[in-house]
């Protein structure tokens, strides 16, 4: 697996093997997108406040799978230099 990761904290891992990835999200976030789709989302991990979401890349919106990477980035970056990224649109 490649991982992403931003000043020393992953905040997403990509398995070109299986045409997955793995990103950080909040509980609510990944409950709310395996319920929505749970062909595309699965539940990776939980620990504390953040969750993992696994994702199928055969199956996800691109615009979709780009504003996950972000949100899995700014929840891991530090606050400064989240707030020097403006979200996708």
């Amino acid at each position: 697996m490649t991982a992403f990761k931003v000043r020393g904290k992953g905040f997403g891992y990509l398995n070109e093997a299986d045409e997955t990835a793995m990103l950080k999200a909040t509980r609510a976030e990944q409950a709310a997108l395996i319920a929505e789709s749970p062909d595309v989302f699965s539940p990776s991990w939980a620990s504390g406040r953040f969750a993992w979401l696994s994702i199928d890349l055969s199956r996800v919106d691109p615009g979709e799978l780009v504003e996950l990477v972000t949100e899995a980035w700014r929840l891991s970056a530090p606050k400064r230099l989240a707030q020097t990224v403006d979200p996708p649109h």
